[in-house]
């Protein structure tokens, strides 16, 4: 086999043996593992490569060898197919100019995180431009590829291959890289008719068929499903669910879904298991939407981003869809303003049916601008709001139809089969089936015992072999998984991050203080209601006995659609745009015009305003803090008994007090801060903190750096590592945690099935007898695991119990034990059940070892076994023999001998060892070769003399070597001669005491 330069010079011509093979897999490897020896070091550059079967392979990373002599290079080099390159080479987002002599250059800086929208063409247009920028040699191209609707991806540090999957995995699909064309689809060809296979001559299949189970079937699915455009306060959920107890046939089998809408399952069980297998499936792409097109378009001032855009064909009035807290917004599906998920507020009339968008400054450019604007046809939807019943219910049955065909596809076991070709059978069909060998085409599988109607299933893998290409190995299922794409650890931050920077940043902006901000604020600090004396007061220590902070004007709350929980809005500013949102917004007011004291005050009695949401102008005076106010009005409607009014919104550079606008109260909200590094504060004011000795009553209790907090009316605390309520909903999210010392559990307490008494942990399940199925007993350090069986083929009570001060690892029932301690295995058992692969027979074994394993030549391991034994006596003073194992009437179903070789042109010298069982001799000349020093009584070797050369066996010294009565100083074993000789015992000789060996010879 030619090896070549990276320059396309040939490198060296090469021999490898048989066991050097190409293995290609969907979605997996693509590699050719070639073992050769030289008899001279020669440097594999990278980027080195060969051709085999007109393919090309290169060297990608450094290669292995083994020096066994100044002239023995025993190397081991895996190429790969171009598609390796792809491992290595960055998912950017970039901007090319393609010049007509080939050369590349970029149009602007790449980025490695970012959000991406498109549809599979783009983002595999995107994946060829990454490759042809990265590889000099540039002929990456595009294959085929599938339709598919527009998604967005949150890019992040991606490898080209690992974006590729993971576009495959979201689309459903498949990808296939051959040489350096990329195909973004289902790896079938179904172009042409399976071929037909099944065991036995003539059939394709002598040996070698091994089906493994690649996939364990499930019973029951459970949704991970979104939350946008949900509103907790009317859907009941904060999430998307599937229909409630619903039923539905799908391929004439009947599902149903739960009362909750979580999960679905077949309607009778496919099998009876006490615990039927689940799984999740991620659905959050499916969501209540809406997509509209843009009929007209219109420019307000492109110098400062402002456009406007009409559908007329909409019938959805935006203004009605509000959700407390939240802000609508677009984003847009396709089209110049498509991609990143920008999401642009706007201002929406109905009647014209226009909107008009603010715009969003990004990185220094302002969206949309200049080209990147609306245009007549692009697509757009609104998100942060909440749709008609209509959107909600085509959402939960997409989901449903989605969730149905996952399980129906999973709900049986799936199998992968193994199948080496017969050489014969491949030989005489060569020219029908040979190119059709390859992964893709579908293979006919037959047996009369397990596969009797047949099925058509895929090739995934084959294993070519360099020196018997049409013997091959194939690898057959109709279910593929990719193999993941690790990145270091360092580097490999995942996606969702950003998804949750966005959910997060908004707290720690509002919760970022500098001393600066909190001397401003104070400065700022007014009196609302005239009810101060509006004087500083500074002191280095106060010593009181209560503190109480707040104006009786100001003790109102913020609630949900309810009008009774209480919520914190989430008020925010922009330090791209410059603007600070407040979301629209239900307001409680609970001390205005109340002069009583009353406990148990009915809800009627409060006042209650209906807030618009408020965008402010781009905030330019940088030095500039505002307060923020809202506008409520004094006159009120009965809505459900309560009296509801309405209200906005403001910010002012000045205070104003509560009655300073006519028919309106002024409540104060807040105070934004001036920027602080190029962001600004936010701290409201409305609530109270009263302190007495030993406690504190308080809403919101926040640290400088805003990345700790505790919002009690809100449910929620989070320090770094450590959150309640926030990361997922009533539950406590703990990362990185260390327990120094205990964790304490006092008395008797449930845990998930677990009884935990002090020191004792107990399963909740119990045998017939009233005992735990298992216990760990930390005072006495013991962990026992107990069976009762009712069979009593199966000996009554199983017990395994580990007790190191006692056996160890004991396994007992009524009738047998064994146990395993540092001192090593004691078995006293009848033995289990054990059928012979020789004989075909059962028998019964106390000690069972079936070595099972799947390894391929060329990989580290050299083989697989069953049991393995060795022994050592190094330490005593009279050294006594340790043997490796001792068997009385020992069976032996094929001895398998080790051998050692002696070769060479001049006398080696050899010294045998006591494991050297068969040894042979190729060499034309007399070699020496001494008998083992520390031989045991009763090792037995075996010599044999094979080319034209000769064996001179001697004894080593202080041995003894007999081949009758007379001692021979050495015997030689020349051509064709085989030798065997038994250390015997030790003898007086001439009043010593030495090791004799006794040797007979044969010829042939």
């Amino acid at each position: 086999m030619q090896l070549y330069n990276p320059n396309t010079t040939p490198l060296i011509d090469i021999e490898v043996s048989d066991e050097s093979y190409a293995y290609n897999s969907i979605m997996n490897r693509d590699d050719l593992s070639l073992y050769f020896n030289l008899t001279q070091y020669i440097d594999m550059p990278i980027d080195m490569y060969c051709v085999f079967q007109n393919m090309m392979y290169y060297l990608v990373s450094e290669n292995n060898f083994k020096k066994s002599g100044n002239r023995n290079y025993e190397y081991t080099l895996v190429l790969e197919a171009p598609v390796a390159y792809m491992k290595k080479t960055k998912f950017k987002f970039i901007t090319l100019n393609k010049e007509p002599d080939g050369s590349i250059e970029l149009n602007a800086p790449p980025k490695i995180k970012y959000s991406l929208r498109g549809t599979p063409s783009d983002f595999l247009d995107m994946i060829i431009d990454c490759m042809n920028y990265n590889d000099r040699n540039r002929g990456w191209t595009k294959g085929e590829c599938i339709d598919g609707v527009e998604m967005t991806i949150d890019i992040n540090d991606m490898f080209c291959y690992e974006f590729l999957g993971d576009v495959a995995d979201r689309y459903k699909t498949e990808f296939n890289v051959e040489g350096k064309t990329v195909h973004l689809k289902k790896v079938e060809r179904k172009d042409f008719p399976p071929i037909p296979l099944a065991y036995g001559e003539g059939n394709g299949i002598l040996y070698g068929l091994e089906r493994k189970i690649y996939k364990t079937p499930i019973s029951r699915v459970w949704i991970e499903s979104s939350d946008r455009n949900i509103d907790f306060a009317s859907y009941g959920n904060d999430t998307l669910r599937l229909p409630k107890s619903r039923t539905i046939v799908y391929e004439g089998i009947e599902y149903v879904t739960d009362s909750t809408g979580s999960y679905i399952e077949r309607a009778v069980p496919l099998r009876d298991v006490a615990v039927p297998p689940e799984e999740t499936l991620d659905v959050t792409e499916i969501y209540p939407s809406h997509e509209g097109t843009i009929t007209g378009v219109e420019e307000i001032d492109d110098s400062k981003g402002l456009w406007a855009f009409i559908d007329a064909d909409n019938v959805i009035d935006y203004n009605q869809l509000a959700i407390a807290g939240e802000t609508a917004a677009i984003i847009f599906q396709t089209g110049e303003l498509a991609g990143s998920e920008k999401e642009f507020t706007f201002a929406y009339d109905h009647t014209t049916k226009r909107f008009r968008i603010q715009p969003i400054s990004e990185n220094g450019l302002v969206y949309p601008q200049g080209t990147i604007i609306p245009a007549v046809g692009d697509k757009y939807a609104v998100f942060h709001i909440k749709l008609p019943q209509e959107y909600i219910d085509e959402a939960e049955e997409k989901a449903l139809n989605e969730v149905v065909a996952y399980l129906y596809e999973n709900e049986q076991p799936q199998y992968t089969y193994s199948v080496t070709l017969d050489q014969k059978y491949a030989k005489e069909n060569w020219g029908v089936i040979g190119d059709r060998l390859n992964i893709g085409y579908f293979i006919h599988l037959t047996d009369p015992h397990f596969l009797p109607e047949g099925a058509d299933i895929r090739i995934t893998a084959t294993t070519r072999f360099v020196n018997k290409p049409r013997m091959p190995k194939i690898e057959l299922s109709n279910s593929v998984t990719r193999t993941s794409f690790n990145t270091s650890v360092v580097n490999k931050v995942e996606n969702n991050e950003q998804t949750v920077d966005r959910k997060q940043q908004e707290v720690i902006r509002f919760a970022k203080r500098s001393w600066a901000q909190s001397m401003e604020l104070l400065n700022a600090m007014r009196d609302p209601s005239g009810s101060f004396v509006e004087q500083l007061l500074s002191s280095v220590s106060i010593h009181s006995m209560m503190a109480l902070f707040g104006d009786e004007t100001l003790q109102y709350q913020f609630v949900a659609a309810d009008w009774l929980t209480v919520q914190t809005p989430a008020f925010a500013f922009d330090p791209e745009t410059k603007k600070f949102l407040l979301p629209a917004s239900n307001v409680k007011h609970m001390t205005l015009d109340i002069d009583t004291m009353q406990p148990n005050r009915q809800p009627d009695q409060y006042k209650y305003w209906s807030v618009t949401q408020y965008l402010t102008d781009v905030l330019t005076e940088t030095d500039q803090g505002y307060y923020v106010y809202m506008k409520c009005s004094k006159s009120f409607d009965e809505t459900d008994g309560l009296m509801i009014g309405t209200g906005e919104f403001f910010i002012s550079s000045e205070g104003i007090g509560l009655y300073d606008i006519d028919g309106y109260y002024c409540l104060w909200v807040g105070y934004l801060s001036s920027e602080f590094e190029g962001d600004r504060s936010f701290r409201t004011v409305y609530g109270y903190t009263e302190i007495l000795p030993g406690q504190m009553t308080v809403d919101n209790i926040y640290s400088s750096d805003g990345n700790s907090w505790w919002r009690l009316l809100d449910n929620q605390f989070k320090v770094p590592g450590l959150d309640w309520n926030v990361t997922e909903e009533n539950t406590l999210t703990l990362a990185n945690a260390v327990i120094r010392e205990t964790l304490k559990v006092f008395g008797e307490a449930l845990f998930a099935g677990w009884i935990i008494d002090n020191d004792k942990f107990s399963s909740i399940a119990q045998n017939t007898d009233g005992t735990p199925k298992i216990l760990l007993d930390g005072t006495n350090g013991i962990f026992r695991v107990k069976k009762l069986w009712d069979s009593p083929e199966l000996q009554g009570q199983e017990t395994i119990e580990i007790d190191p001060g006692s056996y160890g690892i004991y396994a007992y029932n009524t009738n047998n034990n064994s146990r395993l301690s540092a001192n090593g295995l004691n078995v006293s058992s009848r033995g289990s059940y054990v059928s012979s692969a020789v004989d075909g027979n059962t028998y019964l074994s106390s000690v069972s070892a079936l070595g099972r394993g799947a390894i391929n030549t060329g990989e580290n391991y050299k083989g697989t076994i069953g049991v393995y034994g060795t022994a050592s006596n190094v330490n005593a003073s009279d050294v006594t023999p340790a043997y490796g194992g001792w068997f009385d009437k020992l069976r032996v179903n094929g001895l398998i001998l080790k051998v050692k070789q002696i070769s060479g042109t001049t006398d080696q010298n050899t010294e045998l060892l006591t494991t050297d069982t068969y040894i042979f001799s190729d060499s034309t000349v007399q070699q020496t070769v001494t008998l083992p020093a520390d031989a045991y009584i009763g090792l037995k070797l075996e010599l044999k003399q094979w080319m034209s050369g000769s064996i001179r066996l001697q004894p080593p010294t202080g041995h003894k070597l007999y081949q009758n009565s007379t001692e021979s100083t050495y015997i030689d074993i020349v051509e064709g001669e085989t030798a065997t000789v038994v250390c015997v015992d030790d003898r007086l000789v001439d009043d010593v005491k030495v090791k004799v060996w006794l040797l007979s010879k044969y010829k042939y």
